[in-house]
């Protein structure tokens, strides 16, 4: 998977949850600090990012998509809910719809709990098959 020059630089890898969906995993160090213990808002975008595009790759190639496609974010728009820590991060997207040149889905990111998410989005991707 191609990632943003970005999401490269913050370390974001990809990994799966319980039941083999993707998930972005970042342990942010200097280059995610804004302040004592917290994350960069701009960091957190970008793991959200990176995970909304795992989602839909990983939608593409489970619908039997051969190659793999150009998929480039159209829009985000980010909530935070709280400040990230400094440990751990997961971020999942999950997809509303995947048309055949646009995917609308909503992301979450948190630290220790899928249950209280530090931060979500809602993004729409271009598709270039």
């Amino acid at each position: 998977m191609n990632d943003t020059p970005y999401a490269n630089f913050l370390a974001i890898r990809e990994d799966k949850d319980a039941d083999g969906n993707p998930i972005c995993v970042m342990n942010p160090g200097d280059t995610a600090f804004a302040r004592e213990g917290v994350m960069h808002g701009g960091a957190i975008a970008a793991l959200l990012q990176a995970a909304g595009k795992h989602a839909v790759t990983h939608a593409l190639k489970a619908a039997g998509n051969a190659s793999e496609p150009t998929v480039s974010t159209i829009s985000i728009t980010v909530d935070y809910l709280r400040p990230g820590k400094m440990t751990a991060n997961r971020a999942i997207g999950k997809i509303v719809k995947l048309g055949a040149r646009v995917a609308n889905l909503t992301v979450q990111a948190w630290n220790d709990d899928p249950k209280k998410p530090f931060a979500t989005a809602k993004l729409t991707m271009g598709i270039q098959r």
